[in-house]
């Protein structure tokens, strides 16, 4: 275990502080450990290096955090083992051609009261929902709801008003980035979810939201999910409030009409998790996307591949780097 804490799930970080004159701050210093140091001897190889900046390759990795970013409260690289990470998903946030999903969607949370209003119904189904996020059900963009639902004999009608607004949009609640494969989806039909965020676009129309569908199941957005995740790595919440700082290219862009063609032609088709770089979907999805930033291709090729080897995502420890 690389925890400072003993028998704990939750990801730790140790802050050295220094104390440093208003014009002579540099960036900071960011150590991202695969490994801790064994003995008391490897304890000062560890402190030589993060001094000195070489031979950290031993215990982890070592990066620099920008002083404008910690002013800002940023501290997202905490999120990553590689920190190239946080400076991707940051060139994302910054990109002009994007705006925040909040700007151009409401969103529906999911409600954990949602038996104390509905119950299931095989036959006389009042409401169809989608219950879960599992790797095993949800493998495509395209979703057909199932599972039936009726309003209980005695609701308590006071959980109703926030559960009883189906969409036919959705973003997974809960993340565990080394199997969930869809991050997105769009229902064939309006339902409710208690495993999804709901998603109702403002304007745009079907193919905005199947443009929307397509860029958030990129590695563009789930780079920027996994930069948002607090607490633990392997199984992260997304919220409203984090679903609305996504970014997204808005319904006027003219890569709009390429997404939204990219998901018709992909909708079925089945996506892999994180885990593999070499999804051929996601590929395809990264394309397109790409252009929207107008990024080369090439460079969302080398970030799936780094978030693909980040432990959280991979399930295994970290390399070394000598």
């Amino acid at each position: 275990s690389i925890n400072f804490s003993e028998s704990t799930s939750i990801n730790e970080t140790l802050m050295v502080l220094r104390r440093m004159s208003d014009s002579g701050c540099p960036a900071t210093k960011v150590v991202a450990l695969h490994r801790q140091p064994e003995s008391r001897a490897e304890v000062l190889q560890l402190l030589d290096a993060v001094r000195t900046g070489t031979g950290i390759g031993k215990f982890g990795r070592l990066g620099e955090w920008p002083r404008d970013r910690v002013e800002s409260g940023d501290w997202s690289y905490a999120n990553w083992y590689d920190e190239t990470l946080a400076d991707a998903a940051a060139a994302v946030q910054d990109n002009a051609r994007l705006q925040p999903l909040s700007r151009h969607a409401t969103f529906i949370d999911r409600n954990p009261n949602f038996g104390k209003v509905y119950e299931d119904a095989s036959d006389d189904a009042e409401r169809y929902i989608i219950a879960s996020v599992s790797a095993e059900l949800e493998r495509a963009m395209r979703s057909t709801p199932r599972h039936g639902v009726r309003l209980r004999p005695d609701p308590d009608l006071k959980f109703r008003a926030s559960m009883d607004r189906p969409a036919s949009m959705f973003l997974a609640y809960r993340v565990r980035p080394s199997t969930l494969r869809t991050i997105a989806l769009r229902s064939t039909r309006p339902c409710l979810s208690t495993a999804y965020i709901g998603i109702v676009p403002h304007d745009g129309g079907r193919d905005y939201a199947n443009g929307l569908v397509a860029f958030l199941n990129s590695t563009l957005g789930w780079l920027q999910v996994l930069n948002q995740r607090a607490f633990t790595l392997v199984y992260t919440r997304i919220t409203p409030k984090g679903a609305g700082l996504l970014c997204v290219p808005p319904p006027d862009s003219k890569h709009i009409n390429a997404l939204a063609e990219v998901y018709r032609k992909l909708a079925k088709a089945e996506l892999s998790s994180m885990r593999n770089p070499d999804c051929r979907v996601r590929i395809e999805l990264d394309r397109v996307a790409a252009k929207a930033l107008g990024w080369p291709v090439g460079r969302l090729h080398d970030i799936r591949g780094r978030i693909a080897a980040e432990p959280s995502v991979s399930g295994s420890l970290a390399d070394s780097e000598d």
